[in-house]
């Protein structure tokens, strides 16, 4: 996103929101991945997933070839690239690129007494999980990595930037980023400063937790993913120049 943003003459503030660490016990992970053999499928909701999967499957020596014989289901197109980078056979990728929108790709889909891994962070959605086992399988949720706040010095200049009336224009890629920036501030900073700043939003569950705080959201990406973001963004800064 940084790289894009300054491809187009822009200027990228990163301040993130968000952590991402290894989950703190993996013995769950680990027992799940010695007994993959049974599972019919694998469900990756996001590029880290694959990552600290991958990471803890290495750790523990599963080879590649423990993977035969499953599919592979890719929430969108960067999971799908991370997982085929690893060599795993992707099979579905919605054109909706969320966890709702993966579950109905695969909801027209016979799944009882299938067995599905997910592996997941420890703050999740539901939508995957509870579509799957309404649907009759028998689904593994194992949390693979934990999404944390900002480090101090990130905080404490988001802080700054949005008293100081906030940059050009604020992107937001999750929820769980949107919910730690609003921690940063008392609601009557919020009230005070909220209404001026400019909100893109990467995709609809993202717009709907900043409109959960309240803020006002300008802008969502056409495409859920973190280019679709930043052309919208110049979408959006070039439709207010003209105008």
């Amino acid at each position: 996103m940084a790289h894009a943003t300054r491809e187009l003459g822009g200027v990228a503030v990163l301040l993130p929101m968000i952590r991402i660490l290894p989950a703190e016990d993996t013995t769950r992970c680990d027992l799940a991945l010695r007994e993959l053999k049974p599972a019919d499928a694998v469900a990756f909701t996001s590029a880290n997933a694959v990552r600290f999967t991958m990471n803890r499957a290495e750790a523990i020596g599963l080879a590649h070839t423990s993977w035969e014989g499953r599919e592979v289901f890719a929430v969108g197109n960067k999971t799908a690239e991370t997982a085929r980078r690893y060599g795993l056979p992707v099979t579905v990728v919605p054109g909706e690129f969320s966890g709702a929108g993966l579950a109905t790709s695969l909801s027209d889909r016979s799944w009882k007494g299938k067995r599905v891994l997910l592996p997941r962070s420890d703050i999740g959605r539901e939508d995957l999980l509870n579509s799957l086992r309404a649907a009759g399988a028998d689904v593994v949720p194992v949390v693979v990595y934990r999404t944390v706040g900002p480090d101090d010095t990130s905080a404490r200049l988001m802080r700054q930037e949005v008293l100081k009336g906030g940059p050009a224009v604020l992107t937001f890629a999750s929820p769980s980023a949107v919910r730690n920036f609003g921690k940063l501030f008392t609601a009557e900073e919020l009230a005070a400063h909220g209404p001026g700043l400019t909100i893109a939003a990467i995709g609809a569950t993202t717009q709907e937790a900043i409109e959960a705080l309240p803020l006002p959201v300008r802008i969502v990406a056409k495409e859920a993913t973190s280019g679709g973001l930043i052309a919208s963004v110049a979408s959006y800064i070039q439709s207010q120049s003209i105008s």
